[in-house]
């Protein structure tokens, strides 16, 4: 759980973000990268591609480290959408935390979540780019894997 929390605050670091585009963009050149395909970090965010293609050598090698691969992408999942923001779980449960808190007396207090709809908007956005750009980069520059 540890590691996935440090995965996803690595993510929006300047190391992260370099990672993550990789071959796409050279951030020091500010140019398209030209290099060997497949010579990327193995350490990058990898899209549903590149899950497969993991998953795939795996089983390919042994079954019990295919099942431990599945077991930390469920626990990064769960660590995900424990985050605080609303379109996750964790976002209704500290908008439910919040209401309690603030209901006392017999009297109900009901939180305005059209305010915090911007801040969900750009979660939401920020996430479907990391997507899309893990996945342009696990069709430009597959995973190189042994096996």
């Amino acid at each position: 759980m540890h590691a996935s929390a440090d995965g996803i605050a690595g993510l929006f670091t300047l190391q992260g973000l370099d990672g993550l585009m990789g071959p796409l963009v050279d951030f020091e050149q500010d140019e398209v990268a030209t290099g060997e395909v497949g010579s990327g970090d193995a350490n990058r965010v990898v899209s549903v591609v590149g899950v497969a293609q993991i998953g795939g050598s795996l089983a390919q090698e042994d079954v019990a480290a295919l099942l431990a691969f599945l077991a930390y992408i469920n626990v990064f999942f769960g660590v995900l959408n424990m985050f605080p923001l609303l379109p996750l779980d964790g976002g209704h449960v500290v908008i439910a935390t919040y209401e309690r808190l603030r209901s006392f007396g017999g009297r109900q207090y009901r939180a305005d979540v059209a305010k915090m709809l911007p801040a969900a908007y750009l979660f939401v956005i920020l996430l479907v780019t990391v997507g899309l750009v893990a996945l342009s980069r696990d069709i430009v520059d597959p995973l190189n894997l042994p096996g």
